[in-house]
């Protein structure tokens, strides 16, 4: 693979290669003081590791990324042609250290003398926590994973799966691991008696935001991972098995002492929106601006010596309130600051994201954790903002810069809009709708919040071939790793992957496995690092299996919310796979359902609407009856409230019935009607003997339209052919054709006597082998000269490439004395061509 790379990159460079030469240092990557193809080709080499000899790697990372790929020797033999006249390193006063090659195939599991990884910066490792990296001269991790280094940004995905003709893959994101607004917001909807946005139902921050705790966890590098998987028998036609994949993927837990210290500017909305009530608890009304007073009084519990904190404010100007505060030393300036915060004027949110970056980037300390955190509803109605404001301030001299991280106060925040600034600060979100949401935020999650374990994460999974990729959690999926956003992965947070599988065949699959690659950025230093764990089925089968019930309830949850999924289609899967199931996330989420669905017997579709049925035929639909109240229902009856004739509507159902709590019950309608027009009827469906329900059917009955006979594929033009009577001694021709009435090219093989006199009178003319195009036409002769009087047959064989594979084609003529009566050619009968 590494000749077949090389070959290709030579050729790639060559074609573009003409004789030109200069003389700089960087580029000249065998010192010989001309920048040429040679150097080209040797950066390519190094970038496969054929390990080139007599090279100067401080010359080669001619864009100075950090890392020696394919990129640099095409720039260089774009030098080489003229196509460029300097190279990025150029503006660098010396050449840098020796970059590490970028690295290409598959990592290898127990490999040895791997590239060391630094660890994301912290005093020393949480308990039970090993550190990433692997000293030179020893031992990688274990098998099932491994860690391996591999190509800078800019440079091609690294080949991180086994060959795809063993298994299927994909690439997949899960967001930002911290961000969870969705969920609160949700869940203070429907517990308030509202129907929440279905634009929340985000899966990934549901399973993002719950708890999983598996038995036991493996660790990959920086990761904490967990595999398990639940098979069981499909409910989906055409499928024998189905397979529930759920991972478990955890950071380190560090404490307040372990952390980087931080510069924190904090941006306080304190617009006129923010004196408006927020919520209700008792007889205390709660202001948006008391919620942030609640939460930035708690944040000194968080702080630590060393830590900067700047204030910046916006209404319908922008402020900095106080930029360096020192803590401890100004904390009481800071408390001070916070109880001065009062709303008043309109939101210019854009000047305020504005000053807090000027504010973040005078005490920029690239020693430090950077960030700015806005507290904001996200109502901007003065001035304007663009993403890209934010955009151009999380990199920082190519190294982690100023990420943008939002807590949106209130219910009713512009959540959409917040969504999509944190995204491009590549930051997480919160909501604060109470004071325990702004305990929870300045708190309990506080580093969640800022620190970032591993920045630019993207997944991988592989999966055995013989298995469908079903259902996904994920809010991004692709077989291309760059149709899916980087995220990043903070500390003290973990991830719950929920994946679905289908199989056709009832064969085990006990050796086949499932791997997860994790690939990320250190963001103490940017260099990239892959982690993977892979284990077969038997080991993964019924492991955590309680853990994928309640990621599959979540996720049929916010499937049904989002109006992704009907309760009809959710309940059968409940009640076939969760019977005799409970666990307090299931139990929370299955009453969230109900509160969604409401306290009502439900039927649908309401009306039946069958459409246009041909007379004579017949159409069936499904009718489901679902129960989200507390108690059984029963329904004693299902009847037309007008039975009369003409009636084409008829019902196959099981009655009585008893329908309990949260399930659904299903019956057929069935439309046959004898003559053509329209009808409507009422359905009367009786519950607990005391209610009714009505359902209108509407249905047409027409005319059925003949279906028009289709053209063979090949038809011959005419068949049989006649000759009529021939003089004995003379010659008569007839004109053969064949159509092609396909869309398809078709060659003619061949056309022979299969069944002729011994002294044949027939013979033909055509130019073979021969093809028709599609909706084209091929013409050959047939002769008949008669030698006696006599009555003469034969059988042509005609052999093509589709279809029907050949057809004989009978001759008939006459040899007489007399004046033969003229047959004449008929024209051959045009085949039309279809529209």
């Amino acid at each position: 693979m590494k000749k077949f790379t090389i070959y290709l990159c030579f050729f790639l460079l060559f074609m573009v290669c003409i004789s030109y030469s200069h003389s700089q240092t960087y580029g000249d990557a065998n010192n010989d003081g001309i920048i040429d193809i040679i150097d080209a080709l040797l950066t390519a080499q190094f970038y496969v590791g054929l390990d080139p000899q007599g090279i100067d790697t401080t010359v080669m990372d001619v864009n100075a990324d950090g890392s020696i790929d394919i990129v640099d020797a095409l720039l260089i033999a774009q030098y080489y042609v003229g196509l460029i006249t300097d190279f990025p390193a150029a503006n660098l006063s010396t050449p840098n250290p020796t970059p590490i090659p970028a690295t290409t195939g598959a990592p290898t599991a127990a490999a040895t003398n791997l590239p060391s990884v630094t660890n994301p910066p912290t005093t020393t490792n949480p308990p039970g926590v090993t550190s990433a990296a692997t000293p030179a001269g020893t031992s990688a991790p274990t098998s099932p994973s491994s860690v391996t280094s591999p190509p800078a940004e800019g440079t091609p995905m690294p080949a991180v799966s086994p060959d795809p003709d063993e298994s299927n893959f994909f690439y997949f994101s899960y967001d930002d691991s911290a961000s969870t607004a969705s969920v609160e917001l949700t869940k203070y909807k429907l517990l308030n008696g509202d129907i929440p946005d279905p634009g929340l139902a985000r899966t990934w921050e549901f399973l993002n935001f719950e708890e999983f705790n598996p038995a036991s966890v493996t660790n990959t590098g920086l990761f904490n991972v967990s595999m398990g998987l639940w098979e069981r028998d499909s409910l989906k036609t055409g499928y024998t098995k189905e397979y529930k994949l759920g991972v478990y993927l955890a950071s380190p837990d560090i404490p307040k002492e372990e952390r980087k210290n931080i510069v924190l500017t904090i941006l306080v909305d304190i617009s006129g929106s923010m004196g408006s009530q927020s919520l209700r608890v008792d007889d205390q009304v709660y202001t948006r601006m008391d919620l942030v007073h609640y939460g930035l009084n708690v944040l000194p519990d968080s702080l630590k010596e060393g830590d900067v904190i700047n204030i910046a404010t916006f209404d319908t100007t922008a402020r900095i309130v106080h930029q360096g505060l020192q803590i401890p030393l100004d904390t009481t300036t800071y408390l001070n600051a916070v109880e001065a915060l009062t709303p008043t004027g309109t939101t210019n949110l854009a000047a305020g994201i504005d000053v807090a970056y000027q504010a973040a980037l005078n005490t920029y300390d690239p020693e430090k954790t950077n960030r700015v955190i806005i507290l904001t509803d996200a109502y901007a109605n003065t001035g304007e903002i663009d993403p890209g404001i934010i955009a151009q301030n999380v990199v920082i001299n190519n190294q982690e810069g100023i990420y943008f991280s939002g807590l949106g106060i209130s219910d009713d925040f512009n959540e959409a809009f917040l969504n999509e600034l944190t995204d491009t600060g590549k930051g997480a979100y919160f909501s604060i709708i109470t004071q325990n949401d702004a305990q929870r935020a300045f708190k309990d999650r506080f580093i969640a919040l800022i620190s970032v374990a591993a920045k630019d994460v993207q997944f991988r999974i592989d999966y055995p071939i013989p298995l469908k990729h079903d259902e996904t959690a994920a809010e991004e999926t692709s077989g291309d790793p760059a149709e899916v956003e980087t995220t990043n992965f903070s500390y003290n947070t973990s991830q719950y992957f929920f994946e679905g599988f289908l199989a056709e065949s009832e064969d085990p699959l006990p050796e086949s496995t499932f791997k997860l690659t994790i690939i990320y950025k250190n963001p103490a230093d940017g260099t990239e690092v892959i982690e993977t764990y892979e284990k077969t089925i038997s080991e993964l089968i019924d492991k955590d299996i309680n853990l994928i019930r309640d990621a599959e309830t979540i996720f049929l949850f916010t499937k049904l919310f989002g109006l992704q999924k009907t309760w009809a289609e959710i309940s059968p899967v409940l009640t076939t796979y969760y019977s005799d199931y409970s666990s307090p996330l299931y139990t929370e989420y299955r009453n969230l359902m109900q509160l969604f669905l409401g306290d009502e017997v439900d039927i649908s579709p309401d009306p039946v609407n069958f459409g246009s049925v041909a007379v004579g035929n017949s159409a069936t639909q499904r009718v489901t009856i679902t129960n989200t109240t507390n108690n059984p229902v029963e329904i004693s009856n299902i009847y037309f409230d007008d039975p009369g004739s003409p009636n084409p509507f008829s019902i196959t159902a099981t009655i009585p019935a008893t329908l309990p709590s949260m399930g659904i019950y299903t019956f057929q309608v069935n439309f046959a009607a004898d003559t053509a027009g329209n009808f409507t009827k009422v359905l009367i469906v009786d519950l607990n003997s005391t209610e009714e329900m009505e359902l209108y059917l509407t249905g047409a009955a027409v005319e059925p339209t003949p279906t028009p006979t289709p053209l063979p594929e090949i038809q011959i033009i005419p068949n049989p052919v006649e000759f009529g009577s021939v003089l004995v001694g003379d010659i008569f021709t007839r004109t053969v054709t064949i159509a092609n009435n396909s869309t398809n090219d078709v060659d003619i093989y061949s056309i022979f006597f299969t069944n002729a006199p011994s002294v044949n009178p027939f013979s033909i003319t055509s130019t073979l082998p021969a093809t028709i195009p599609a909706l084209g036409e091929f013409a050959f002769q047939v002769h008949f000269a008669p030698e006696s009087e006599n009555n003469f047959t034969a059988i042509l064989n005609i052999s093509w490439s589709i279809s029907a594979s050949s057809m004989d084609i009978n001759l008939y003529g006459t040899g007489g004395t007399s004046v033969p009566t003229v047959v004449p050619t008929p024209v051959p009968t045009m085949v039309p061509t279809p529209m």
